[in-house]
């Protein structure tokens, strides 16, 4: 098969705007669900009695725990520390769970926004994890923030942990909301969920930072899918994200339409050498588009 070069551009400006954390979980307590996180609307059918969010923590003191679960299909370690929230999908043929947060107060001027990571898996692309947040302990009236297949896109070129991120509309600032994680199941890999943050983030000021790209599968072959990704870039309120395309040297950018977040795939493909870069820009802050480097 003929190879294209993928050549993924950058911006590099400065530093990382610094947040306030309204909430941090990374399932490392024994208790599940954690203290103040509740789960509700458990699945139907499933074949092992599993049929709502568990989790997996490895360390000895949390042997015999109360839903501390060893998934069925895949079975990662944790993205960080020793424990993870999962749910076995792959036991169960139809039908939703949630997992919710606490109440969290969004009074603070700034953004707000949802952080995690989800386990990408070679595997069935049939499950679904949607992400929604509302004023009550409920997907009814909820705003969905967004979704993910664990398998969606081009298969990866390995399994492994990624990071997603949603921002919260700027609509909800009283002081009872909730996020709502929702698994759709249909027979899929378990799926699998770690270090969950929520974080206002004040107006970007200062220098700002694009981050680190790159491109899954890399090297890109002609006519066959991949994706892009960014991590390490500045997020606040006021920041806006774009990936753009050029020729390969041509240095003449497109801004790509739709692809607006970190993580974009090309399901297309390309059929010549293409330069990839990753823009971030802050509305109250004038961003050069030097320096760029060539990875």
């Amino acid at each position: 098969m003929r190879k294209s070069l993928l050549l993924v551009l950058l911006m590099l400006v400065g530093f990382v705007s610094q947040g306030q954390n309204i909430l941090t979980e990374g399932f490392e307590s024994c208790t599940f669900p954690p203290s103040g996180w509740t789960r509700s609307n458990a699945a139907t059918n499933g074949f092992n009695g599993q049929t709502n969010w568990l989790f997996k923590n490895t360390s000895s003191s949390c042997t015999g725990s109360t839903n501390n679960v060893t998934p069925s299909s895949p079975n990662p370690t944790a993205n960080s520390g020793t424990g993870y929230a999962w749910i076995n999908t792959y036991w169960i043929s139809s039908g939703t769970s949630d997992l919710i947060t606490p109440a969290m107060s969004f009074t603070a001027t700034g953004s707000k926004v949802v952080s995690f990571w989800v386990y990408r898996y070679i595997g069935y692309a049939s499950e679904l994890l949607s992400v929604y947040v509302n004023t009550t302990a409920s997907v009814t009236g909820a705003t969905l923030l967004g979704s993910i297949s664990p398998n969606a896109g081009p298969p990866p070129a390995t399994s492994g942990w990624i990071p997603i991120s949603y921002t919260v509309p700027a609509t909800f600032t009283g002081t009872t909301n909730y996020i709502i994680f929702r698994s759709t199941t249909s027979y899929g890999y378990d799926m699998m969920i770690d270090d969950i943050s929520v974080d206002n983030l004040p107006p970007c000021t200062g220098t700002i930072s694009g981050g680190t790209a790159s491109a899954s599968p890399s090297p890109v072959c002609a006519n066959v899918p991949f994706t892009l990704s960014d991590v390490g870039y500045t997020v606040g309120s006021g920041m806006t994200y774009q990936w753009e395309s050029s020729p390969a040297g041509a240095n003449t950018w497109t801004a790509i339409s739709g692809a607006t977040t970190a993580i974009y795939t090309v399901s297309a493909g390309i059929t010549a050498a293409t330069d990839y870069r990753f823009r971030a820009t802050c509305s109250t802050v004038a961003t050069p588009l030097s320096p760029i480097q060539r990875l």
